[in-house]
């Protein structure tokens, strides 16, 4: 036997043996790599897919409810006389608040499920400057917000709707001032909020990757 192992055909065998064993050890360690890394990736891929639409959802929905107001607020200052129609007005500002009433609406019903996916994507500091709850927080906290810009905006913006047009009466400036400047600072909020959230999930994807 001993002579055998010794032969070139021994020496033949053990290195066919040694070589089929060795091999079948490296091809499963790189295949179960290659699987792990391709796992790793997609999971990835999944959480970028979700940081995307939240960030898309999200940018939509106070895009479209932050426009309709703005338009209400062009409709309230245009004066009378700038339509034929004296009724004209009334019913653009009719039409125009209906129009964004219903933005609210669908903002109200989606509001808990964006302020959920802020907190596990984002995480809780970025969620806070998107609202923070009455519960351990003061006023001036909760207006900073972008939910508290957007209340502080829909509220001025409906009081200019709901006074007379009186271009010359000192109230009716001030409330117009306040309506602009108030939606002036809501896009100004909504674009700094965008950017600490684009920063955040940015952030969090590359330190959380698997793949590093």
């Amino acid at each position: 036997m001993k002579d055998f192992f010794n032969s070139s055909l021994g020496l033949l065998l053990i290195g066919f043996l040694l070589t089929t064993v060795f091999g079948t050890i490296i091809n499963n360690f790189y295949g179960r790599a290659t699987w792990e890394r391709e796992k790793n990736y997609e999971l990835l891929k999944r959480s970028l897919d979700r940081n995307d639409k939240l960030v898309e959802d999200l940018s939509a929905k106070m895009g479209a409810r932050a426009m309709k107001l703005l338009r209400v607020f062009w409709a309230v200052e245009t004066p009378p006389a700038a339509y034929q129609d004296p009724n004209e007005r009334e019913k653009i500002i009719k039409q125009r608040w209906e129009d964004y009433d219903k933005s609210v609406i669908d903002w109200n019903e989606n509001l808990r499920v964006f302020i959920s996916k802020l907190y596990y994507l984002a995480g809780p500091e970025t969620a806070r400057l998107f609202y923070i709850s009455e519960e351990g927080s003061t006023e001036p906290e909760r207006a900073a917000t972008v939910y508290g810009h957007f209340q502080r905006a829909h509220y001025a913006v409906k009081e200019l709707k709901n006074t007379p047009f009186k271009p010359d009466s000192a109230e009716w400036r001030k409330l117009h001032q306040t309506a602009e400047q108030s939606i002036q600072q809501l896009y100004k909020k909504i674009d700094v909020f965008l950017l600490s959230l684009y920063s955040s999930l940015d952030f969090r994807a590359r330190n959380d990757s698997p793949l590093k």
